[in-house]
């Protein structure tokens, strides 16, 4: 994997209606909703400024993200609602080509929470990662107070590995045995 790659069309997340896509300029609100949700907040690195001028900005970076390796970001959307917003994300940060390691994380909008998709659209996500990305080993690291993703972690298929030194859950996904 020498370059990071979107896909080429949404990938379905069953048995859910999710549905993972790209970021898209018309995507800013969501990114600024989540930004001030306490609980996306408590757990992810949030902006300084997490405004409207912010997310837009982060979003028109996102092919240079991609360009120099540095992540890969899509959006969780529910295509059974009336528009196409984004209500969560997972993606990749942290990639080690040579090693064929990324680390994943997600989060999703409260009105999104508890109806599967960020189990199914992370699922999906490492599925993808590891065949279309040819990524061997995922690694989520979740705070052991957060458990909606450590239930999200078990129910995407990722198995608890360690801890890290700030005593983190670490669940991996994995394409082959190391």
């Amino acid at each position: 994997m020498a370059v990071l790659r979107l896909p080429h069309e949404p990938l379905a997340c069953a048995p859910t209606t999710a549905i993972l896509r790209p970021w898209a300029a018309p995507d800013a609100p969501s990114l600024v909703a989540a930004w001030a949700d306490p609980e996306i907040s408590r757990w992810n690195v949030v902006p300084p400024q997490p405004d409207l001028v912010t997310a837009q900005r982060w979003l028109s970076r996102a092919g240079d993200r991609l360009d120099r390796v540095q992540s890969l970001d899509l959006v969780i959307v529910d295509e059974a609602a009336p528009s196409d917003s984004a209500v969560g994300e997972v993606g990749l940060a942290e990639i080690d080509v040579a090693a064929s390691v990324a680390s994943v994380s997600w989060w999703l909008l409260a009105e999104a929470r508890g109806n599967g998709f960020a189990a199914a659209g992370v699922r999906r996500f490492a599925h993808w990662v590891h065949t279309e990305l040819a990524i061997d080993l995922l690694v989520a690291r979740c705070a052991p107070a957060n458990e909606p993703s450590l239930q999200v972690a078990r129910a995407a298929g990722f198995r608890f590995a360690n801890l890290d030194r700030r005593g983190n859950q670490l669940w991996v996904s994995r394409t082959r045995s190391r």
